[in-house]
């Protein structure tokens, strides 16, 4: 997309048309898929896969920052709220 929005404007063309002509096919192809196998689609999707795209590189980050898991990988978090009943891994 940044390819686009560089090369545009030396054939006379915005850089604001780069991601509309980027996207445009990518969300008619997944729209076109989505339809073709039956799955629920409405007026408010396109936005919705926009949405999904501008939050996904964020929610990608986190996962690497979150660190909720112990070296064997299982969570920790979920362990704790077991209960007072069921011992828990961190008391030996």
């Amino acid at each position: 997309m940044l390819a686009a929005a560089i090369a545009l404007p030396a054939f006379g063309y915005s850089a604001w048309l780069a991601p509309v002509l980027v996207l445009l096919p990518w969300y008619a192809a997944e729209l076109a898929f989505a339809r073709g196998v039956g799955w629920y689609g409405s007026w408010r999707m396109p936005l919705a896969l926009l949405i999904r795209d501008i939050v996904f590189p964020g929610v990608w980050a986190y996962a690497f920052v979150a660190r909720d898991e112990d070296q064997d990988g299982r969570g920790g978090r979920a362990e704790r709220r077991a209960g007072p009943d069921v011992p828990c891994n961190d008391e030996k």
